[in-house]
């Protein structure tokens, strides 16, 4: 199991952080959000276990309840960390 580091930081330029446990299909690639946006989508969701799908680096991703589709949340990430 990998995991996924998971920050922000407020306006006062003060960084929180904490890692999440993720299962990774495919090539694991590094992206940033607007954690505003990933807060709505999660919000959104009626699921404890969400999935994040994306197909590459720059690419929109979707959030969606782990085996449930009847919500999708689409976010673009704002940067490469790489």
């Amino acid at each position: 199991m990998l995991s996924m580091m998971v920050g922000r930081k407020d306006k006062d330029e003060a960084w929180a952080a904490g890692e999440v446990s993720v299962a990774v299909e495919g090539e694991p690639f590094n992206f940033g959000l607007n954690g505003r946006f990933l807060e709505l989508g999660l919000r959104s969701l009626n699921a404890e276990v969400v999935c994040i799908e994306g197909n590459s680096k720059g690419q929109p991703l979707v959030v969606k309840g782990s085996g449930d589709d009847s919500v999708k949340y689409v976010i673009m990430p704002i940067l490469d960390l790489e």
